[in-house]
């Protein structure tokens, strides 16, 4: 089993919108997911009440769920993959 990543930190989620690595609940694949009849219906429950945030220009490819920001948990759509949102809470700088 892996260990839980514990980076402190900000992780650059797009459009010069950062969250603290802390409230990332979980970093999930839009396509992977919305395949699933649940995935999609939490998408669309978060969308009727608010919590999306649409952080991109172009076609959003992942989504974050996060807790602890505005008191209320949120789900931002990125552009960024699995792979380079992961590759941006492990990077570690001198």
């Amino acid at each position: 089993m892996k260990k839980p990543l514990k980076h402190k930190g900000f992780v650059n989620m797009g459009l010069e919108q950062v969250l603290p690595a802390e409230h990332i609940i979980g970093i999930f694949d839009l396509d992977s997911v919305t395949v699933q009849k649940d995935s999609r219906g939490f998408i669309n429950a978060a969308q009727k009440n608010g919590e999306i945030r649409d952080v991109t220009t172009d076609l959003p490819v992942t989504f974050v769920l996060c807790d602890g920001t505005e008191q209320k948990q949120s789900v931002l759509l990125t552009s960024f993959s699995l792979s380079t949102l992961h590759t941006h809470l492990t990077r570690q700088f001198p």
